[in-house]
């Protein structure tokens, strides 16, 4: 019994300390443990054949041609025939395609010294059922045609194996070149158990095919070491033993990209063991890169992949990351040398990469991937036991992802990746899946992505990048409270070479070069900005690593940059001050940053040099500068030299000498006390001594305060209402949003709406117009008529959706029918709560005297259990209201007695029985 109890409990206890949500482990290229073989060439190469000196065009000056992988897929073909996986053939077939054409517009490679082939021999290690050999095989072999002489640089064959769960896919190099290490023949193995039914499974795929891929190039520990001297294991300051990179252009990458001078060396991964460990980059310092050993929300190509590729001497890339890798971009030496949490503090530095309720205002859940391609969350795991080195806060058995030494990293929950790869996503080129980011109490609660989309302004596009945000349109039922929680959405972005502009709704937002918080007209809360020069560093707007490699692999170089035209850009509010640059940095676009036809400008409507064949006017009042075409200055205006800028006359003046008077007034005009007016408005009745018209004659009034025109009073009817005796006209929907009709009430001075516009109904007690479509959905208010409204908690107390005055359908939260009463909601101090009993349904408390299947029952705990009797019962041991006939009932008061005693008994030998289990 010992041993079962204890092995009870270590089950119990290993469940109990499982993780939430684990990395999911991609790649075990070190677990295949092949050592890649060095292949003597078969044939010399033929320099005369007419293939030869056409692939001579092709290499540039520095001796590098473009990159030829040619991938024999018929082993694939005939192990996935006959299987489940036949109806998934094309997905991987297209994934193989996909990833090893992005590694060829990626990378230039060096030509073949030699002649290489493979005979049937040499390949039968690779448990190959097949290869085509009419296009490569012993065919070729036989016509003396090598891989040189058919223009391929790479043999790859991809195999279906059943491997372990956490693993995804595997690859090594079989064969190099004898002289240089040059991979030219590889496998890649795909695991039979990728469930193919996921969201996404596509682009997980694709991103981990060319992982693999890259690991053939020879992104290797083992070629680290021997075959390219660029590996050194050293201690770190903490005294953990790590192994870096020191190769020169991945040196010069890492200092640049960082920021920090001092860096000597760029760690490979320490965690994963040997399946992980030493082929693949520290997930700590570069989480995201695609070279990662794990799988991540997002998967980048960095500078630091390609640069390790080109000190291979092998390969010359093209650069085309797209400036996606912005996990510790900028954050300097602290950020490479130093752990990411101290004293239970996260650096504030580093709120990009690692989570911390550093937002004072707000306890912030959501958040976004370093890179900003994926909504996500602040997540911590709780783990069975921590390394002392990364046991970061006060609970020892919490921390982050274990590859990226257990920092606090923004990941998405189990529960969404049950259904999706690459949960949260911005992207518009996937499913549509993104998992939900908003938690909200369940009074206030937006159904439909589209209903959130519609109100905060996010939008899933190509374009489409996370950001924080707590914005929420200002007119909105409850603003306040969804202004106050902060969630990552995804807003479509505009990049130029100067400033960094979002799309909400129909307004384009530009955000503050250095970031910071930034308020938006017509919404509540605010919008979390970032660097301008960490969103826009790269040439291109692409949104993963193959889009960022098929764009600048077909652009022109001087068609880079992503040009683009936004209508307005809204007031800014920094969240500090920042000395700005000089010209140079700041937008020159008609509807960009600076004011319409300006063509240089220092921030947002402060214009230093007009477009041509347009010049400045001046505001006398508010020193604001416009610019207006000049043919637009040839009357109205007044020129002041020495300033070189033009100020308008008076009102209605012509010719002006100063500002202040008026030498010639348009025609129709008349000088009068220092000002053109017009008396000659057709139905005025009266002037005032300024010439401003002041009362139009019978059936005649103005139109709200334009004191130019009387109209005739039949255009105003019920749409307009008048405070002054019908002098002047308003409309009703100045006031009232949505009103149709609507009068002026002295008593209370307000303007009461009568009618509303089709669709609308006035909402009696609050005087406004709503929705019928909202009003029938939310049911917080009932009918009075077919044009008006009442709120439900007007007439009913506590009631929240009702379906007429009298009947109350849900009670506010922690109120409660009583006895199906639907007239009034009760709290809950409000019931005596032993003669009530709560429902099923926790809406209604019932009375035990009525509800309760026990006849004179008046305390009971539900429908059946009885726990107290009326006056003059006695409740007994069977559950029965007895009538008392005597003073006691002597047998039956033993008997309760005796039940009570083994009740007793029975407690006491259940606290006995598991205090043995404890302390066996």
């Amino acid at each position: 019994m010992n041993y079962f109890i204890r092995l009870f409990l270590i089950i119990s206890l290993f469940f109990l300390s499982e993780n939430k949500s684990k990395p999911k482990y991609r790649c075990g290229t070190n677990d295949l443990q092949i050592k890649p073989k060095k292949l003597k060439p078969k044939f010399k190469i033929n320099k005369e054949s007419s293939l030869f000196k056409r692939r001579l065009d092709d290499i540039d000056e520095e001796g590098f041609k473009s990159f030829k992988i040619y991938i024999d897929k018929n082993n694939i073909k005939k192990q996935i025939a006959g299987t489940d996986l036949k109806s998934y053939q094309d997905i991987i077939l297209n994934s193989l395609d996909k990833a090893a054409g992005t590694l060829q517009k990626l990378l230039r490679i060096q030509p073949l010294l030699y002649g290489y082939q493979f005979t049937d021999e040499e390949l039968l290690d690779l448990d190959l059922i097949a290869w085509d050999k009419s296009k490569f095989g012993d065919q070729a072999l036989a016509e003396k045609k090598d891989m040189n002489t058919l223009g391929i640089d790479l043999v790859i064959f991809p195999i279906i194996d059943e491997m372990e769960e956490t693993t995804i896919a595997a690859a090594t190099p079989i064969y190099t070149q004898n002289t240089n290490s040059q991979p030219i023949l590889g496998v890649v193995y795909i695991n039979s158990l990728i469930d193919f039914e996921k969201i996404n499974v596509e682009k997980y795929l694709d991103s981990t095919l060319i992982h693999e891929m890259t690991h053939i190039l020879g992104f290797l520990g083992e070629f680290f070491d021997q075959d390219f001297g660029i590996l050194k294991e050293e201690k770190d300051k903490f005294g953990i033993k790590r192994q870096y990179i020191k190769s020169p252009k991945v040196l010069e990458v890492a200092r640049k990209y960082f920021n920090c001078e001092s860096i000597n060396g760029v760690e490979l991964e320490n965690y994963g063991g040997e399946g992980t460990a030493g082929s693949h980059w520290e997930a700590r310092i570069l989480m995201g890169d695609y070279m990662n050993g794990v799988a991540y929300t997002e998967e980048v190509i960095s500078e630091f992949t390609l640069a390790l590729l080109e000190d291979t001497g092998i390969y010359k890339p093209h650069y085309y990351t797209g400036g996606l890798m912005r996990y510790g971009k900028n954050k300097g030496c602290e950020f490479v040398y130093e752990k990411c949490v101290n004293d239970y503090k996260i650096n504030p530095k580093f709120e990009n990469e690692f989570f911390d309720y550093i937002y004072s205002d707000y306890d912030i859940d959501a958040s976004c991937s370093s890179g900003r391609l994926s909504r996500t969350y602040n997540i911590l795991y709780p783990y069975k036991s921590l390394p002392k080195d990364y046991q970061y806060f006060e609970d020892k058995t919490l921390g982050g992802w274990g590859p990226a030494d257990y920092c606090p990293l923004p990941g998405s929950y189990e529960e969404e990746e049950y259904e999706a790869y690459y949960v949260g996503i911005c992207s518009g080129k996937e499913t549509g899946y993104y998992g939900s980011q908003i938690f909200y109490d369940e009074d206030y609660y937006y159904e439909t992505n589209e209903e959130m989309e519609s109100i905060t302004g996010e939008e899933i596009s190509d374009h489409s990048f996370c950001f924080l945000s707590s914005l929420f349109k200002e007119d909105i039922d409850y603003v306040d409270f969804y202004s106050s929680v902060v969630r990552a959405n995804c807003y479509k972005i505009f990049c130029s070479e100067r400033s960094l502009s979002l799309k909400i709704n129909d307004d384009y937002i530009v955000c503050p070069r250095a970031g910071g918080k930034i308020k938006v007209d017509g919404y509540e809360g605010y919008l979390l900005c970032p660097d301008y020069n960490l969103m826009c560093s790269g040439t291109v707007i692409c949104n993963d690593l193959f889009d960022c490699v098929d764009k600048k692999s077909e652009v022109k170089e001087e068609s880079y940059i992503y040009d683009y035209e936004i209508k307005t850009s809204q007031s800014i509010l920094r969240a500090e001050e920042s000395e700005e640059d000089d010209l140079n940095n700041y937008e020159l676009s008609d509807d960009g940053i600076c004011p319409k036809y300006c063509k240089h400008c220092i921030e947002n409507r402060i214009c230093l040099k007009c477009k041509e064949d347009y010049d400045f006017v001046g505001n006398a009042e508010t020193e604001e500068l416009k610019c207006v075409h000049k043919d637009e200055l040839t009357v109205g205006y007044l020129f002041n030299d020495e300033e070189g800028i033009y100020y308008k006359c008076l009102d209605d003046c012509d010719i002006c000498s100063d500002l202040e008077s008026c030498d010639t007034c348009k025609d129709g005009y008349e000088f009068l006390n220092n000002k053109c007016v017009n008396l000659n408005i057709p139905h005025c009745e009266e002037y005032d001594e300024n010439g401003i018209c002041v009362r139009c004659s019978d059936n005649y009034g103005f139109k709200e305060i334009d004191r130019s025109s009387c109209y005739e009073k039949e255009i105003f009817k019920e749409k307009y209402y008048t405070k002054d005796d019908g002098i002047s006209y308003f409309p009703c929907s100045n006031e009232l949003a949505d009103c149709d009709s609507c009068e002026y009430d002295p008593i209370h001075e307000n303007i009461e709406c009568l009618k509303c516009k089709i669709g609308y109904v006035v909402s009696i007690g609050e005087n406004k117009c709503l929705s019928k479509s909202k009003i029938d959905k939310e049911k917080k208010y009932f009918y009075v008529d077919d044009f008006s409204i009442q709120k439900c908690s007007d007439v009913l107390i506590n009631c929240v959706q009702c379906s007429n005055e009298s009947y109350c359908d849900v009670c506010v939260k922690n109120t409660y029918f009583i006895d199906y009463n639907r007239t009034y909601c009760a709290r809950k101090y409000e019931i005596y709560s032993y003669e009530y009993f709560l429902s099923d349904d926790k809406t209604t408390y019932l009375s035990c005297d009525i509800y309760n299947s026990v006849d004179n029952c008046i305390e009971c705990d539900d429908v059946r259990h009885c726990n107290g009797c009326k006056s003059g019962y006695k409740l007994k041991r069977n559950k029965v209201c007895k009538y008392i006939e005597t003073d006691s009932d002597d047998e039956d008061e033993e008997n309760d007695n005796i039940l009570s005693y083994g009740k007793n008994i029975n407690f006491s030998l259940l606290y006995l029985y598991l205090f043995i289990l404890i302390m066996c």
